[in-house]
């Protein structure tokens, strides 16, 4: 976008405000962003499926799952509430492994 603002003086200075704008703009929202946890759900099915191969119980209807490998909430499509994966020592012993 800058390249082709170079070229002709309008459209520089035109450009050059957007961008400053946008960047300002964009600069809040980040903040907000940061401040508040991400409020991402991954999908639980009763059958698995190429991409739901994670088993997982639902802490609401209790019925078995499964849900992305990657997932730490997911919303249970028996009884439409959002549960969190109950993680053991276990498995944070096997994560930290793997990160090293």
């Amino acid at each position: 976008a800058y390249a082709q603002g170079n070229s002709s003086p309008k459209s520089s200075s035109s450009a050059s405000a957007s961008a400053s704008a946008s960047a300002s703009g964009s600069n809040g929202s980040e903040k907000s962003v940061s401040n508040s946890p991400t409020r991402s759900f991954f999908l639980a099915l009763p059958y698995p499926t190429q991409q739901l191969i994670k088993s997982v119980k639902c802490t609401s209807c209790h019925c078995a799952l499964y849900t992305a490998p990657v997932a730490m909430r997911f919303v249970c499509q028996t009884c439409g509430c959002v549960s969190f994966i109950q993680r053991d020592d276990e498995e944070r012993h096997e994560e930290k492994m793997q990160d090293a």
